[in-house]
């Protein structure tokens, strides 16, 4: 029996980001006290907004800088001099959203002693100072991991007994790669007892979804949900042309200082950094391809609680608007099964033609998203096999004029209004029982098994190297010997790298025996590219085996696996 909640179904959030030691009044003026920051706070007037905003969940922060509780917290009066609120400001942030059918993740940070002041850290087993240059690292020397751990057992017991029943899903940070290289997997592992948080949760709600924020690696967690592309998204502007779509969820922050608004006064303007066509355009792009979670966007209100920065629930509710007009065809629906969008694809890619399909798989939702008028459209042929036919406008003021299926594919004739952000097409779908079912193992999964030196890249704002790659990342190797494995159950295995000019090389074995060598190199940088497609296994339980020839760099993105 599955006791999971089914985080497929949600495409659309926003994630609150209220931290008592970094919120201010909309007038600039701090609160004296944590106190004084979670009273002034109007709960049903917080809830009201969110609700016009008619996002299908919203992420409430638990703690953050400095782990300060958002309730009364015993553990953390008992462990650290009294510094938790007597209001229950959570649980009333809870109760207002669920009333309003609105679902709610808890986010946590498991690991950010290094905010502490000096005395904290001592009672707490932080530890003074920190490991070589990184300061959200604790030193070797001086950190208890036994009695950091018993805190974080206390405190996050406690907070699962407060609030598990009554959520949906559960979400940890963590420390990434740094500066932009290695995962930090096992320095993580050796500070926070993550299987420990996870069994804490699961066994206080074991419907809990878990999430992870997203360095190459999730710990414990089921889930992944990066901040965006770290930066990415905000180099380009927000352009939905050239932000690519995740099979993981996707938090981004397009408002100035979004993570934290509170920090940042009322007055100041130039906050909105998207507009509300590309926020749109991005969600329901997201949706054809997201496995859980669609897009969450962070914002924030003051200490206020019904204050917020300038223009930015007003946005929030526009975007929301505009995305209650496509509920059916990119919010309450599956990822595309006609014309998929694989993770790491842009709209200008696709050529602004992707689907999604309905749950039980009987329609499919063509998207039409070319911001000038298209009114005669060339498909080619279903990457599922199936056939389509019925075909009906969902967009006000666009009909169907024509409907063929050619020797390649379909051609579609359109006429009247064009909409700037989505035009949608119904169609009956019928399944092919000669299809192929794939599935897409990234450089990151679990079951991958890495030896030697590789190192973790991902799109960022500073790197791009990995932009147009499965979930825009992937491993890098560069020393000869270095090797990847992989067990999996199925017909044929296909090898996809990143290829650029000084790819190099590596041998292929599939069940023990050589079978190629790979080369990597490209005129261009390049991800997602085929590089091998194995003979037919005839199913059953088969190993894949790459190691690298010669001191070169190799870049693994991901394998795909056809049943």
């Amino acid at each position: 029996m599955n006791t999971i909640n089914d985080f497929s179904k949600l495409k659309y959030g926003t994630f609150i980001h209220f931290v008592t030691d970094l919120s201010i009044f909309s007038d600039g003026r701090k609160p004296s006290n944590v106190d004084e920051a979670v009273n002034s706070f109007d709960v049903e007037g917080f809830a009201d907004t969110i609700e016009k905003m008619k996002v299908q969940y919203a992420i409430l922060t638990s703690w953050h800088y400095n782990m300060i509780p958002l309730y009364p917290s015993e553990v953390t009066d008992r462990w650290r001099a009294k510094r938790s609120p007597r209001r229950d400001l959570l649980g009333e942030m809870i109760d207002a959203l669920a009333a309003r059918n609105i679902k709610v993740i808890l986010y946590t940070h498991p690991r950010d002693g290094h905010d502490f002041s000096d005395e904290d850290r001592e009672l707490t087993g932080w530890g003074k100072g920190h490991k070589d240059n990184d300061l959200s690292a604790p030193s070797p020397d001086t950190f208890d991991y036994k009695k950091w751990n018993l805190y974080i057992k206390e405190l996050y017991t406690e907070l699962a007994e407060r609030y598990a029943p009554r959520l949906f899903g559960f979400y940890t940070d963590g420390a990434g790669p740094y500066k932009g290289k290695k995962p930090r997997f096992e320095e993580n592992m050796q500070v926070v007892d993550y299987l420990m948080i996870r069994d804490i949760m699961k066994s206080h709600n074991p419907a809990l979804i878990m999430i992870q924020n997203y360095f190459g690696y999730i710990f414990s967690n089921d889930h992944a949900m990066p901040e965006g592309y770290f930066g990415y998204e905000e180099s380009v502007s927000f352009d939905s042309d050239l932000v690519p779509a995740a099979k993981k969820a996707l938090a981004l922050c397009s408002f100035k200082d979004g993570w934290f608004p509170q920090s940042v006064s009322a007055d100041e303007r130039d906050i909105l950094l998207a507009t509300d066509e590309d926020m749109a355009r991005l969600t329901i792009f997201n949706a054809s391809c997201t496995s859980g979670g669609g897009t969450v966007w962070a914002c924030g209100p003051y200490a206020e609680g019904n204050v917020w920065q300038n223009g930015v629930p007003s946005q929030m509710e526009r975007v929301g608007r505009i995305l209650s007009k496509y509920r059916e065809s990119a919010l309450d629906c599956r990822v595309g099964l006609a014309y998929p969008t694989v993770s790491g694809d842009t709209l200008m890619e696709k050529g602004y033609i992707f689907s999604t399909s309905s749950p039980d798989g009987e329609f499919e939702y063509l998207h039409l998203m070319m911001k000038e008028p298209t009114y005669t459209i060339k498909l080619g042929e279903t990457a599922d096999a199936s056939l389509l036919s019925s075909p009906c406008s969902l967009t006000e003021g666009l009909s169907v004029t024509d409907f063929q299926k050619t020797d390649t594919g379909y051609k579609l004739t359109l006429d009247g209004k064009w909409n700037k952000v989505d035009n949608v097409i119904k169609l009956k779908r019928t399944p092919s029982i000669q299809a192929i079912q794939a599935h897409w193992i990234n450089d990151t999964d679990k079951r991958i098994r890495y030896e030697g030196e590789w190192t973790y890249c991902h799109l960022t704002r500073e790197s791009r190297e990995s932009l147009g790659c499965f979930e825009s990342d992937l491993h890098r190797a560069k020393a000869k010997g270095a090797s990847l494995f992989l067990a999996f159950e199925g017909s044929f295995a296909e090898i996809f790298a990143h290829t650029h000019p000084e790819g190099g090389c590596a041998e292929l074995y599939v069940d023990g025996i050589k079978i190629a060598d790979l080369n990597t190199k490209g005129d261009s940088s390049k991800g997602r590219v085929p590089i091998f497609k194995t003979a037919d296994l005839y199913g059953g339980w088969h190993t894949v085996y790459i190691v690298l020839t010669e001191n070169s760099v190799f870049d693994i993105d991901a394998i795909k696996i056809y049943d």
